[in-house]
């Protein structure tokens, strides 16, 4: 049984991990894992001025092109940050990036023509607003990256796995036609592939595979059981529920939200599996999965803070009495905040009346 200021803790300490691994989209699969560190492509998309330039010495260089911004010309020669300079980069084409408030140039790395397509091609793609686009035309400008993953260059390859990974579930659901099964299952085995990126690749493979895939996945899923792991036990789960429908989500129901041998991680990857249907809508529908979630608060109330937010932004107003009963009970004083704020939402007059109870009494509350 997990006691209660264990799981306040643990579901500090994951909250805190989630929302750095998913600094790239607030909207990507949440079944893929992504690395807390910014590839170098994002680090371009998060500056104002990207340039290549040939360095002269170790405080200047020209510039032979312009991949973002407007504050210089070509061959004009700019100053580069002494403090990320080389004194042995003469000659060598360097990528230098700003912000607006800074003069100098900060050495970012050396290019060969080969990254240096890859970056300029990946900008020029790049919608202005990719979340007001159509999943179309959002499926299209990922689809470029595909060719990059598992890359020869590293640069290449974290820019091309970070970018779909923080893909939207449904652009991966819409790229499914371009994938190849049988690439995908040969880097998911590869021991030479880091274990948390093959989150993104069982993903995919869910997207794409058939019966074989399918009964490979649940093979996966049966080790891990037996084995007490839970490396990409999200993504498994997700990956499951694409190629089987109805039968997967029961099972994650039965097996994991009522199972009461289930470890917090395993219950984490459960909701989150559930979570990337839930919000993709497609193959399993969104009322589907909000029924898993109701049934998850009747079975483990304390575990309320893994799917208020979805409660709420999903408008599903009917666990408003449980999360009532939740608050009264006074068992969870660190929740009260978040049930407060999704009874504030709730349009139901009793959940109206219990708000301005509750602030009548309780100046925190107020």
């Amino acid at each position: 049984m997990l006691r209660a200021n264990q799981i306040r803790n643990c579901l500090v300490a994951l909250t805190i991990a989630a929302i750095a691994s998913q600094t790239n989209t607030a909207h990507g699969c949440l079944g893929c894992y992504r690395p807390p560190y910014r590839s170098l492509l994002e680090k371009i998309e998060a500056s104002d001025h990207v340039i290549v330039a040939r360095a002269d010495d170790a405080t200047g260089a020209k510039v032979i092109r312009i991949i973002k911004g407007d504050a210089v010309e070509l061959d004009q020669i700019v100053s580069v940050n002494k403090a990320n300079s080389n004194q042995n980069f003469a000659g060598e084409l360097q990528l230098l990036r700003r912000s607006i408030i800074n003069d100098d140039w900060d050495l970012e790395s050396s290019l060969d023509r080969q990254l240096l397509g890859f970056l300029t091609l990946a900008v020029q793609l790049s919608p202005n607003a990719a979340a007001q686009k159509t999943l179309r035309d959002q499926t299209e400008y990922f689809r470029f990256f595909l060719p990059y993953l598992e890359h020869a260059d590293r640069e290449i390859a974290d820019s091309a796995y970070a970018k779909l990974a923080g893909a939207p579930y449904a652009v991966l659901r819409a790229l499914g036609k371009q994938l190849k099964p049988a690439q995908l299952k040969s880097w998911i085995e590869s021991p030479q592939i880091a274990q948390k990126r093959k989150s993104l690749y069982i993903t995919l493979l869910g997207v794409c595979g058939g019966q074989a895939e399918s009964q490979l996945v649940k093979q996966w899923i049966d080790r891990g059981w037996q084995n007490q792991n839970t490396d990409n036990l999200a993504a498994l789960l997700v990956a499951d529920a694409e190629l089987n429908g109805e039968p997967a989500i029961r099972l994650i129901e039965n097996a994991y939200l009522q199972n009461r041998e289930r470890q917090l991680g395993e219950l984490i990857a459960a909701v989150n599996a559930l979570r990337v249907h839930g919000q993709a809508d497609g193959k399993i529908s969104r009322d589907r999965i909000k029924t898993s979630f109701q049934l998850l608060l009747r079975e483990r109330p304390q575990l309320v803070e893994l799917i208020i937010e979805d409660c709420a932004r999903w408008k599903d107003w009917s666990v408003a009495a449980k999360l009532m009963e939740i608050h009264a009970g006074g068992q969870q004083p660190w929740n009260n905040a978040m049930i407060l704020k999704y009874l504030q939402a709730c349009p139901l007059p009793e959940a109206k009346r219990f708000v301005t109870r509750v602030s009548a009494t309780d100046a925190r509350a107020k």
